[in-house]
């Protein structure tokens, strides 16, 4: 049987290989790609033909996988860091184990499921799914694979890829398998650890954004299952709160923070769009500006905020077209942007940092938070004290209020943050 699994792989491998051209749609998957960059290349078979032995894995650390011998991040970047259990596989058979005739008789075509192999036969390599062709025959798919949940017993290991730091697996073959095993409520799954560990698309484009680095960190919270290793540097909620406690002193929000009346927001240097989020949570029109198209794309895929309220643009170049147009926003946010400025890194467009804090308090309607690296983090000169003043004067803000300083001065980075968060009033 070992013998049959792996020539049979071999075959599937094999016929992965055939190249063909795709363009995507742009909503948030790769456009204008081919299907030849996310195909098994031969090294990679030869890799994933190494198996371990079965092994007994919790259902929540699977991860959705690829189809038709394309990995995950072909049909969607962030596909590979969908819990299996909000899959269209799980959510088909346990909608079927809790009322069986009534999803016969229902709409199939109208399922989460239906569109997945609709999707797959669309931009997958051979033009169907599992055989399966136009819509009426996707549809009888569907039901022998319900019909065969009857008889669910034992089952062949569903094949696993370990994903890379992480304590979570992508499912290679075996969708459908472990669904089955799930809707009937089996808490583990049998697998077969195939090959050598992966990055999901998610950790690769974090890894590639501006400011990680390559290294396993985050400056804002993002709810993804293969992250749980990762170092959080930033926590955000506590400047948010010292946001909120200062926007319901002011009557710009609520008692329960809700905004009062339409108010407008914007965030630069939004990067996971965390905070773009939140003021979108308590009913501001929201929006988010960085230059780094990887986090972008995670704050509209994975953060949750539209893709229509997301800039993609230079700091400097976004607010010189926004004075251009006259436009403004009640309240802004510009944290931990500015000291790259003060310290002539990172490209700093030719703009001081004072001139780029006029531009900010230009398109600020009420209110800016600010915060940025002090003397204490060797940006020279910067103490609260002086940022204080430096923010009322060279921004022209009626009034500059401390709330409060961060707590991410935690671990390696205890000698790091610790930053004050301003008010800035106009």
């Amino acid at each position: 049987m070992k013998i049959f699994n792996k020539t049979l792989l071999i075959v599937i491998m094999f016929f992965s290989c055939v190249g063909v051209s795709a363009t995507h749609d742009a909503d948030g998957d790769h456009a204008q790609r081919r299907i030849t960059q996310f195909q098994l290349s031969p090294a990679l078979i030869k890799d994933l033909l190494r198996t371990g032995p079965v092994v007994r894995v919790p259902v929540e650390k699977l991860l959705q996988g690829g189809d038709d011998g394309l990995e995950g991040e072909y049909f969607h970047m962030f596909r590979t860091s969908t819990p299996f259990s909000e899959t269209p596989h799980v959510q088909l058979f346990q909608a079927y184990a809790a009322d069986k005739a009534g999803v016969l008789a229902s709409d199939l075509s109208t399922t989460p499921y239906f569109a997945h192999a609709v999707n797959v036969r669309d931009r997958g390599r051979h033009g169907h799914y599992f055989g399966a062709k136009s819509e009426a025959q996707i549809t009888a798919l569907m039901i022998k694979r319900l019909k065969g949940f009857d008889t669910f017993g034992d089952y062949e290991p569903v094949k696993v890829r370990k994903v890379k730091d992480s304590d979570h697996y992508t499912i290679i073959d075996g969708h459908h398998r472990a669904a089955m095993a799930l809707a009937r409520g089996d808490k583990d799954v049998d697998v077969v650890v195939v090959g050598s560990p992966t990055y999901t698309g998610l950790q690769r484009a974090l890894m590639s954004s501006t400011w990680a680095g390559n290294e396993k960190i985050l400056y804002q919270p993002i709810d993804a299952p293969e992250l749980g290793a990762w170092t959080l540097v930033r926590k955000c909620t506590d400047r948010f709160g010292m946001m909120q406690k200062f926007l319901k002193e002011q009557g710009l929000i609520t008692e329960d923070h809700r905004v009062v009346g339409p108010t407008s927001y914007i965030d630069f240097g939004s990067d996971l769009g965390w905070f773009v989020k939140q003021f979108t949570n308590m009913g501001f029109d929201a929006y988010g500006l960085d230059r780094d198209e990887p986090a972008n794309q995670i704050a509209c895929h994975k953060t949750g905020v539209p893709a229509d309220k997301i800039i993609t643009q230079e700091l400097v170049a976004g607010l010189d077209e926004f004075i251009r147009e006259g436009r403004t926003f009640d309240c802004t946010s510009c944290l931990s942007v500015l000291h790259h400025f003060v310290r002539q890194i990172r490209g700093n467009e030719g703009t001081s940092a004072d001139e780029t804090l006029s531009k900010l308090a230009q398109v600020t309607g009420r209110v800016m938070f600010y915060d940025m690296g002090q003397d204490h983090e060797k940006v020279k000169g910067f103490t609260p004290a002086y940022i204080q003043s430096w923010l009322q004067e060279k921004g022209r803000f009626r009034e500059v209020i401390a709330l409060g300083v961060d707590t991410d001065n935690v671990g390696k980075y205890r000698h790091a943050y610790k930053r004050t968060l301003f008010a800035c009033l106009k």
